[in-house]
């Protein structure tokens, strides 16, 4: 977090992220983010759920219409 701090301001810049992103390991972002299949994402949301979440924010990276049809089913 450290390294992560030193190089970031505050807002960011696209460099700073870029420098900074390197220092993000990979199971970091797999614990705080729903990704993936359509299905894999529910139960990641389920998941935060039934951990105490009660207001999950959905932001889609891609297709915005996948991810409102995946939880409007709910």
């Amino acid at each position: 977090m450290k390294q992560i701090q030193s190089i970031l301001g505050w807002p960011a810049t696209k460099e700073q992220i870029q420098q900074a992103k390197k220092f993000v390991p990979d199971d970091l972002v797999e614990r705080i983010t729903a990704s993936g299949s359509p299905d894999a994402v529910h139960a990641k949301v389920q998941e935060y759920r039934n951990h105490g979440c009660t207001c999950p924010i959905l932001y889609p990276l891609g297709d915005a219409r996948l991810m409102i049809d995946t939880f409007a089913q709910n």
